[in-house]
């Protein structure tokens, strides 16, 4: 076990570093720009992220955590298909793109959203190729590799947007333009670390394994969909109904949020590939780790929510201007209801571990209809206020449902009184 748990604390502890290099560059990028651009023009830049947001994600699929449970068990079986799950990424990579830039056309933004977006469809391309090499490092447990990787794209990008945003010209089209060229390090890098994996006598292009890797992350990739549409849609109403600065005031309270829900990513990106490997060894340490887990959760989110709420208010206009300090009544709403989010992460992925990831379509979907609905009906009166508000409560009911379903599940089997 002690080997075990050092693992998964090493490896959460490359990802944290991995990821605060990019969330200290976004730092710097979103002060630089709220300072020097100021906030109408972080509304817009906060526009064209979130959109190509919700096609990053779209681009998961759910594929790469079906390739885990299979990858984890047989390297050989690795070697053999990578470069078919690469080909498949940067297929979905291509489609995406394609539809992003489709339906930008139909949005009600300005030419000069529009056009930003346009430039940066190829940040869809280098994210397919980066979610590639990931299925390697969380495999195997190597995530030094991406922290490498994410380090060095966070620092091509802060200089290059860094001179964007001093050049005496302020256009969005030229933070974009920096983006995309500082982002395209971390996929170069990236596919170096997993080129062990790229064997010569394996082929890229093979339909049929293509076909059954989609259909079996079917359940997840359409959880993902909508978790990815429940999450975006308040931004991007926020975006049609309201002003560029409430986008840009939202946004910034989002990101920030964002950083202390890295913390429960990590850990189930670090904890998944055990679990799988306990299921099916270690039935007893398998259900052990399930409560020691999700008890970790509950108490890491009491501790950042009272250390985030009790700072946000000094930090926020300290780091991006007074003219920002609006975001911390949002942030600290959101912070209020993190408990939801850290539950509901062990839990989601505890249910594609026992095999019952089919459910997962039915709860985010409801999440979606649910975050939908309430964000039409109280945006135009109390704009992003009601977002954050409503993000909780669907996050609330989605956790709700996710207990109910595993208490469910788990009743037909000994899971019943070791873990319910």
């Amino acid at each position: 076990m002690t080997s075990t748990k050092t693992k998964i604390a090493s490896n959460t502890i490359y990802q944290i570093l991995g990821r605060f290099s990019t969330s200290f560059s976004t730092l710097i990028v979103t002060a630089m720009i709220t300072r020097f651009l100021g906030v109408k023009t972080f509304g817009e830049y906060s526009i064209v992220i979130a959109y190509l947001t919700i096609f990053y994600t779209l681009s998961d699929f759910g594929v790469n955590s079906i390739l885990i449970r299979e990858f984890s068990h047989d390297k050989s079986y690795a070697k053999k298909n990578f470069k078919k799950v690469l080909s498949l990424r940067i297929a979905f990579g291509l489609v995406l793109t394609s539809l992003a830039g489709i339906i930008v056309f139909f949005m009600p933004y300005s030419i000069a959203v529009k056009s930003a977006i346009y430039i940066g469809l190829p940040l869809l391309i280098f994210n397919s190729i980066s979610k590639a090499a990931a299925v390697i490092f969380q495999s195997y447990l190597q995530y030094k590799y991406q922290a490498i990787s994410m380090g060095a794209g966070a620092v091509f990008s802060v200089i290059l947007i860094g001179f964007a945003v001093l050049l005496p010209i302020h256009s969005l089209a030229l933070i974009i333009i920096a983006t995309v060229f500082g982002s395209a390090i971390a996929p170069v890098i990236s596919i170096y670390y997993s080129r062990e994996y790229l064997l010569p006598d394996s082929k890229y292009i093979d339909f049929e394994y293509w076909r059954e890797i989609v259909l079996d992350s079917l359940p997840l990739g359409i959880s993902l969909i909508l978790n990815t549409f429940m999450i975006q849609a308040d931004r991007l109403l926020l975006s049609i109904m309201s002003s560029a600065e409430s986008v840009g005031i939202y946004s910034l309270s989002y990101r920030i949020f964002e950083l202390v829900l890295v913390l429960p990513t990590f850990i189930m990106n670090a904890t998944f590939p055990v679990l799988v490997i306990l299921k099916k060894n270690d039935l007893f340490k398998y259900k052990k780790s399930i409560i020691t887990l999700i008890k970790f959760m509950v108490l890491c989110s009491i501790g950042v929510t009272v250390i985030f709420i009790a700072f946000s208010g000094i930090v926020i206009p300290f780091i991006w201007g007074r003219e920002m300090l609006a975001s911390a009544t949002p942030f600290n709403i959101l912070m209020l209801g993190s408990i939801f989010f850290f539950v509901s992460a062990p839990l989601s992925w505890i249910m594609l571990v026992e095999g019952k990831d089919k459910i997962l379509p039915y709860i985010y979907g409801i999440g979606f209809v649910v975050n939908f609905i309430l964000n039409v009906m109280f945006i135009p009166k109390y704009d992003y206020v009601s977002s954050a508000y409503i993000t909780v409560i669907t996050e609330g009911i989605i956790v709700v449902f996710l207990i109910l379903s595993f208490y469910l599940y788990s009743r037909g089997n000994s899971m019943t009184n070791d873990v319910m």
